[in-house]
């Protein structure tokens, strides 16, 4: 991943991966000692009408003093091609909370895969 306007503070080599739950979404994680804008796992989703809504609750979680991850709108170009606008989202995981404070926090993930059994129970890390 690297560009002529790719922003001065960032590593201009990241890890990407397609994103397991959504067509046409990405999944970016940078180096831990070198985050992007203080974030080291984002989530690209293409953006439809739905983004709005949810842009408007990140503003909302912030105005009533949660924690909640960053939500923004950027375009997406890969390989010269242009993929549209799409919402990136900061990912939950252990930097996002070490990130707010929360470093001895536990974190809940459960899957959404019945074809995966252990998905189907919580995981508590940390």
């Amino acid at each position: 991943m690297r560009s002529s306007s790719w922003p001065s503070d960032c590593p201009d080599s990241v890890k990407v991966r397609r994103l397991r739950s959504t067509d046409g979404g990405w999944v970016v994680k940078f180096e831990r000692e070198r985050p992007f804008h203080a974030q080291r796992h984002i989530v690209l989703m293409p953006a439809d009408v739905a983004s709005i809504r949810a842009k408007y609750l990140e503003i909302l979680a912030h105005e009533l003093g949660l924690v909640t991850p960053e939500i923004s709108f950027v375009r997406v170009i890969a390989c010269g091609r242009d993929l549209g606008i799409h919402l990136k989202e900061e990912r939950i995981d252990a930097d996002f909370l070490e990130k707010q404070g929360l470093a001895g926090a536990s974190l809940f993930e459960q899957g959404h895969d019945p074809r995966v059994r252990i998905n189907l129970f919580p995981r508590i890390r940390g």
